[in-house]
């Protein structure tokens, strides 16, 4: 991860919604720290399972702490709509792709070929 973590902030924090929000420089700055810790946090404790296991529950409580204290709501849950019917049409045919009829191996052609003969 570490450096790679690294790259990938320079490149997910200039589109992200604080800097075309505000266009403040210092939360993308925020916003860079915070993914550069959390990587080296991960990096440390990604071999040992019980560290790992508590840095996972902190982050958890966290997150609930944060969203207990705002009015925040996930971009997931904002875009699902309740009662939203999909209609779904099965096609009816291929538009000319593939037959109907299976096509019989040559072993079949023989064999029917020569109960024809008889």
């Amino acid at each position: 991860m570490g450096l790679k973590g690294v790259q990938k902030v320079a490149q997910i924090a200039p589109n992200s919604s604080l800097q075309s929000d505000s266009g403040d420089c210092e939360n993308v700055k925020l916003v860079n720290d915070l993914y550069y810790n959390f990587d080296s946090c991960l990096d440390i404790v990604i071999n040992d399972k019980k560290k790992l296991a508590l840095f996972v529950e902190k982050q958890h409580m966290l997150l609930k702490e944060f969203e207990s204290e705002s009015d925040y709501t996930s971009a997931g849950l904002k875009s699902k709509t309740d009662g939203e019917v999909i209609n779904i049409h099965v096609p009816q045919s291929n538009k000319g792709y593939g037959i109907k009829k299976r096509i019989p191996s040559a072993s079949e052609v023989a064999y029917e070929n020569s109960k024809k003969r008889t």
